[in-house]
Parts: structure tokens; C-alpha cells; sequence
């Protein structure tokens, strides 16, 4: 049974347990979802070791999150207008996102080393 500190999330149908501070609770598992999806479809479409799936789903999202912050970074925009708060606010909420899905492949790493390949 998981503690109050805990998140049970679920990869390629095994659930998992982490450690996640409450007010991250929601976010780590929208990560979780999105991630999941990922090594489904890589799964799905692949014959690789299971280990092989979660590394190849924890480095194409880590890349696509580097290929949106090198764009952002080329987009010297910045609007101090009160229209600008929105999309303030969504930029917040990618980059909690993008730190969510960073912690979880760490994470996950993490998992594959302690138990790993178990096809």
C-alpha cells in the first residue's frame, strides 16, 4: 500500500511506486501518462528489450524538450501586456511539465538499473 510521499504509476502495464511530494502528485502524473503512451507505442512497433523501450522513450521526450527550449531560446520575445499572462501562465505549466517528464526518466533509469532487463 502506498504512504501519503507515494505515487503508484503504471509503465507497459507494471505499476511502480515513487516517492512525490503532494503538490507534484498531478503533474508527475500527467508525466507518467505521457510517458507510458510513448513506450506503449515504441513497444508496440519494436521488438527491443523492455529496458531498451524505457531508454528510447525517456530520450525522445528528453530531446523533444530540448528541441522546444533551444526554440524558445531563438524567440527573444518578451510581452509585459496583460494578454501576456496566459500565455505566461501555459509557459509555467510546459516547463513544470518538461521538469516532470525530465524527473520521471531520471527516475526511471533509475528503476531499469535496480531491477533491469526483465522481458
Amino acid at each position: 500500500m502506498a504512504s501519503s510521499n507515494t505515487i503508484e504509476l503504471t509503465f507497459l502495464e507494471r505499476e511502480y511506486e515513487f516517492n512525490c511530494p503532494n503538490e507534484q502528485r498531478e503533474m508527475l502524473a500527467r508525466a507518467a501518462d505521457k510517458l507510458n503512451q510513448r513506450m506503449t507505442e515504441i513497444h508496440e512497433n519494436t521488438t527491443a528489450s523492455r529496458e531498451s523501450v524505457i531508454l528510447m522513450a525517456a530520450l525522445n521526450l528528453s530531446f523533444e524538450l530540448e528541441a522546444q527550449s533551444q526554440s524558445q531560446l531563438a524567440q527573444p520575445h518578451v510581452d509585459h501586456s496583460p494578454s501576456s499572462t496566459a500565455s505566461s501562465t501555459a509557459s509555467t505549466n510546459t516547463e513544470l511539465d518538461q521538469a516532470a517528464l525530465v524527473e520521471i526518466a531520471e527516475r526511471l533509469h533509475s528503476l531499469s538499473s535496480m531491477i533491469g532487463d526483465i522481458d
